[in-house]
């Protein structure tokens, strides 16, 4: 009955009423769902952008991001955590190809009705004893009986909001789910290897892969004869002085 009476927002019990239509039943069963994507992609920076749009959009936020890798090796990383409503998440899970090849999926689905019953109904009842502490406080003439009042006001509101927290976080975790994605680029070679394409897919695929291992080896061969110039050109030099060093020897002789 206190938890009736008395619960804090958000705080409902499974109840049947008498109504003029028949028993309505309010199901209010707290389920936390979660759930975690790992996805492939060979358009990194696009699915990854969209991901985050679709969360905010739906109502949701980004609460988590990171990003690693290098994006001239097609190695690049990101793992993000996303707060959905709940509605929300069937969608999000149905529509996943949308963001990239899906690698693996779970989900979970923790029922904490009993739980968040048991806190709602102990809320109740300090909000109750509050009420009894605050009404003996216009009772009580003795000042060592008000310091002790106060004092158990005190702890009373400390429980009091607490519990009331515990159960804001509860209701929070039930009405968003939390999604946690990995998102990993691929090369064209990694594509194809995981389903079955047609020659001509894998032929291009092909290609595309040698050209991108070209590319890098040139820029990697760039990069070390820029490091390795000064030296070379000193060795050039050196070498060119040995020489004339030799050859006016030689005609010295002569």
């Amino acid at each position: 009955e206190a938890a009736s009476d008395n619960g804090a927002n958000g705080v409902s019990l499974m109840m049947s009423e008498e109504s003029g239509a028949g028993d309505t039943v309010v199901d209010t069963t707290k389920i936390i769902r979660t759930a975690s994507l790992t996805l492939g992609t060979q358009d990194f920076e696009q699915d990854l952008e969209q991901l985050q749009a679709y969360c905010k959009d739906s109502g949701g936020w980004v609460s988590y991001v990171s990003q690693s890798g290098d994006a001239d090796k097609a190695n690049r990383r990101a793992s993000l955590t996303l707060r959905i409503p709940v509605e929300k998440l069937d969608e999000l899970l149905a529509g996943a190809e949308g963001y990239g090849r899906v690698i693996s999926r779970t989900e979970t689905a923790e029922d904490v009705t009993e739980s968040y019953q048991d806190t709602a109904a102990r809320l109740a009842t300090q909000q109750a004893k509050m009420e009894r502490l605050q009404a003996l406080m216009s009772d009580t003439a003795s000042l060592s009986d008000l310091l002790e009042l106060e004092s158990a006001i005190a702890d009373t509101q400390y429980t009091i909001d607490s519990l009331q927290s515990r159960l804001n976080s509860t209701d929070s975790q039930v009405n968003y789910a939390t999604v946690d994605v990995s998102l990993r680029e691929e090369s064209a070679a990694e594509a194809v290897t995981t389903r079955e394409k047609s020659l001509g897919e894998r032929v291009l695929a092909g290609l595309q892969t040698g050209w991108e291992t070209f590319a890098g080896f040139m820029k990697d061969m760039v990069v070390f004869l820029s490091a390795a110039l000064p030296y070379l050109a000193a060795v050039a030099i050196l070498t060119i002085i040995v020489r004339l060093i030799c050859r006016k020897k030689r005609s010295d002789k002569q």
